[in-house]
């Protein structure tokens, strides 16, 4: 199960890049979610290769239809005032409530921000998933999978494994 999980989140994605002079908050950030069920990577500035996002979007959905888990990757690009001078915990946890990330009852939403600028990569679950995904759990993936790809700046390949 914990294979599994591992697996899911490396195809986990949805990005959020900013824009120049734009400082991003749970509030003001895209939503395709709500335009189309089935789109859940954000990536305006087109870090992600196309390929990337659709790989995203497919595992995402497949993820919430088997177990109900919705998830939340955002992404904030380096250079760029992107969260501003919010603390990464603070902005993870400010998202997951203020849209409502999972199934109301479970608490069962995920949140990954990486904010290149900050040099953070945080992850936030909520109460129902802290069983499955500890927090040594979500270390590891952040240092063994992610990590290596995002220091070179191959997005991609540090999102989608």
């Amino acid at each position: 199960m914990k294979r599994t999980i591992t697996f899911i989140l490396l195809f986990c994605l949805w990005g959020i890049t900013a824009w120049a002079q734009t400082v991003y908050t749970p509030d003001n950030l895209p939503k395709v979610h709500l335009q189309d069920k089935t789109r859940y990577a954000v990536d305006p500035d087109g870090i992600l290769t196309p390929a990337a996002r659709d790989s995203i979007d497919r595992m995402l959905y497949r993820l919430e239809q088997q177990t109900g888990i919705q998830t939340v990757v955002a992404e904030a690009r380096e250079s760029v005032p992107s969260i501003g001078d919010a603390d990464c915990f603070d902005f993870c946890h400010q998202l997951l409530n203020s849209w409502g990330v999972g199934q109301k009852g479970r608490d069962n939403g995920f949140v990954i921000l990486l904010v290149t600028d900050q040099r953070c990569i945080q992850f936030y679950t909520g109460y129902g998933l802290e069983g499955p995904l500890p927090d040594a759990i979500c270390k590891r993936i952040q240092t063994r999978d992610m990590i290596p790809y995002l220091k070179d700046g191959r997005w991609s390949e540090g999102m989608v494994g």
